[in-house]
């Protein structure tokens, strides 16, 4: 949940104050998309339907409704352990990484190789088809994020479970 208040509160910075930050210009960039694309969603339901005689209330799209790309989280995520109060300190993560592409998305970063003259190669970044994983074979650890050691806590909630199984099904 504060990787997506810290995504929103990136993209809830002007243009003016982001300046050449990359990733404010880009939470904004793709926010504002996601926003626009809801709208015209709501739009297309509306010209379906009979306008009220008081006519359709204004569009409020809540930041609670917007669904945060993992590309964005996995950015933050990154920015977030590389401050010094994770870096020193350590740091929990509860429910984020989800799935193991999460991870690798997070802890893992592109090696950079370089030409006879000390150049970055620039590696072209090609489209994925629909459906297949990118592959991670050019990428190392970032030791400077990748943690120390992990401790996995998993439980079970007994009387969630003894409820769950007393409803009826439908």
């Amino acid at each position: 949940m504060q990787l997506v208040n810290e995504v929103m509160r990136m993209a809830a910075i002007d243009e003016e104050a982001a300046g050449e930050d990359k990733l404010m210009n880009d939470c904004r960039t793709k926010i504002e998309e996601i926003k626009a694309q809801m709208e015209e969603a709501i739009n297309e339901q509306r010209a379906d339907q009979e306008e009220p005689e008081d006519g359709w209330p204004e569009i409020v799209i809540d930041d609670k409704d917007i669904v945060v790309p993992n590309d964005l989280l996995w950015e933050v995520l990154k920015l977030k352990l590389a401050e010094n109060d994770c870096r020193n300190r350590g740091y929990i993560l509860d429910g984020f990484p989800r799935t193991y592409k999460d991870a690798q998305n997070s802890f893992l970063k592109k090696v950079i190789q370089y030409d006879e003259e000390g150049q970055p190669i620039e590696d072209e970044e090609e489209e994925l088809p629909e459906g297949e994983e990118p592959s991670f074979d050019k990428h190392e650890k970032d030791t400077s994020i990748f943690p120390g050691s992990v401790i996995v806590l998993q439980g079970k909630d007994e009387e969630l479970i003894k409820r769950v199984r007393e409803l009826p099904e439908e």
